[in-house]
């Protein structure tokens, strides 16, 4: 074998300098500082053509998105979006109270987080998630309501927009993260019975 190169998995075919190795293991590491849940941890480490490691990086875990877009909602949001936030909140609100499923209207509550984060990759990434979820959380959102969880969801959403409206970065994460983690607590719950 080649100075430099380590060997591969069998029967790949592939063979890895020693920097790729080593970036390998390191991101094997950094995955381990992820959040363990459903899904595998997952680690990455960039290396520039010099083999010299560039980025190292970890999935936070699951909500991920949804607290970074609600962060920078809180630095970034314009007057006029917060008051869409909140619009879309007092929306969310009546719909849960007349006894719908509050699935469009929670959409477009995260919908206009995405969009006071003034980035458009957040306002296409819950485009794209919208295609997905979109059933998921109108089966989620009527089993909440039958074991009595809407008045937590409430409170988690006013826990985001207070954030928000307050501008406020870290508190505005903060409570994203809660709602996701919340939410996917509720769901395994769900799933166990």
């Amino acid at each position: 074998m080649p100075a430099g190169h380590a060997t591969a998995p069998a029967g790949s075919g592939a063979a890895f300098t020693d920097a790729e190795r080593s970036a390998m293991e390191l991101a094997l590491a950094e995955a381990g500082r992820g959040v363990r849940g459903a899904n595998p941890l997952v680690g990455a480490v960039v290396l520039g053509p010099d083999g010299a490691v560039r980025a190292v990086g970890h999935h936070r875990g699951a909500g991920t998105p949804h607290a970074e877009a609600a962060a920078l909602a809180a630095a970034r949001a314009t007057p006029a979006q917060v008051r869409d936030i909140r619009q879309a909140l007092k929306i969310l609100n009546q719909a849960s109270l007349r006894g719908g499923d509050g699935v469009e209207e929670d959409i477009l509550f995260h919908r206009a987080i995405a969009r006071a984060a003034n980035n458009p990759v957040y306002d296409d990434f819950f485009e794209f998630l919208e295609r997905y979820t979109r059933n998921q959380l109108s089966i989620s959102r009527r089993n909440c309501e039958l074991a009595g969880w809407l008045s937590d969801i409430t409170m988690e959403h006013e826990a985001i927009y207070e954030a928000i409206a307050a501008h406020d970065p870290a508190a505005a994460r903060q409570a994203a993260h809660a709602h996701m983690s919340n939410a996917m607590a509720r769901l395994q719950r769900i799933q166990a019975h």
